[in-house]
This record gives structure tokens, C-alpha cells and sequence, in this order.
């Protein structure tokens, strides 16, 4: 992050997008498959959050993509569920500490997205899932938030669209 900052002349924001996913019922998901949930959905954006706050200041954002599951922990994906969830706390407490900077926390919870993602699962098989959404359409309602100074961005159940906070 230091020679990112250094590089471009500071930070203007940071955004997150990486994750690995793993399907099957919560007994039957192995302990290595869970780490590496872990360590890549929740630790790794972590540890970039923590890495870029001391390079964004007022008018800066931090934007992660955590998942749906967040709010919604689904039934064959638990610890994909937990390691989502956990990510979204984490963003959470962060936007609550920064609150007075200026700087944007958003969190991005959409709906399953069209990008192949549920193809490459570290373990398990994808059960049935939803019709995907639309990966430029998320991105908008993205950029639509963060001019706005949001917090969320998440898939609303009862309206079946994704909803601004």
C-alpha cells in the first residue's frame, strides 16, 4: 500500500473485490476449505482495509464486496456465509471509527452476480441458485452510492432489488 500511495501521489480510494467460495452442509465443509474462506474473504480485505486507512482521508472511500450472505446466511454455504458476514462487521465497526473523517465505508451485498463465480468453488457443488444479476448494473447503483456518500449497497428481499443505504 506504501508504494501504491507513494507511486500515485496518495489514495484516493480502495476498492475490494476478491473471493473464493465453498458450497455443502456446515458438517461436512473441512477445516482447510473454512481457512481458506476465511483468509481470503474476511483476513486478506482486512488486512487492505487496515493497509490503505492511513493513505485516505476526507472525501476518500473504501468499497468491498461482501455478499448477500452477509444478511441472508444461506443454507449449503455456511461458512461462506460466516466469512462474508464477518467481513461486513468488520466494515461496520471501521465506518464507525471514521465516521468524522469524511472517508466512505461502503459495503456491497449484492445478489448473485453473472460471472462464473459459482463454477469455481473450493469444495462442493453450487446448489440451485436465483437467476444471476447483472454485473455492469451492480457496478452503477456502486457508483451511484459512492457519489452519494452511502454506506450500503444491498439486495433488498421483500423488493427484490438492490437498495441504497
Amino acid at each position: 500500500m506504501e508504494e501504491a500511495a507513494t507511486a500515485l501521489g496518495g489514495l484516493d480510494a480502495l476498492v475490494v473485490s476478491v473471493g473464493v467460495t465453498a458450497f455443502g452442509p456446515a458438517e461436512t465443509t473441512s477445516a482447510e476449505a473454512a481457512s481458506e474462506l476465511f483468509a481470503v474473504n474476511t483476513l486478506g480485505p482486512m488486512a487492505l482495509v487496515r493497509a490503505a486507512l492511513g493513505h485516505l482521508g476526507g472525501g476518500g472511500a473504501v468499497v468491498v464486496m461482501s455478499a448477500i450472505v452477509a444478511d441472508h446466511p444461506t443454507a449449503d454455504m455456511a461458512a461462506y456465509s460466516a466469512s462474508k458476514a464477518a467481513l461486513s462487521a468488520f466494515l461496520a465497526a471501521v465506518r464507525r471509527e471514521r465516521r468524522r473523517s469524511g472517508l466512505t465505508v461502503l459495503d456491497v451485498r449484492p445478489q448473485h452476480l453473472a460471472t462464473g463465480f459459482s463454477d469455481r468453488s473450493i469444495e462442493g457443488h453450487a446448489p440451485s441458485l436465483p437467476e444471476p444479476a447483472d454485473p455492469d448494473a451492480v457496478v452503477a447503483t456502486v457508483l451511484d452510492a459512492l457519489r452519494a456518500g452511502k454506506r450500503e449497497v444491498a439486495w433488498d428481499l421483500g423488493r427484490r432489488e438492490l437498495v441504497v443505504r
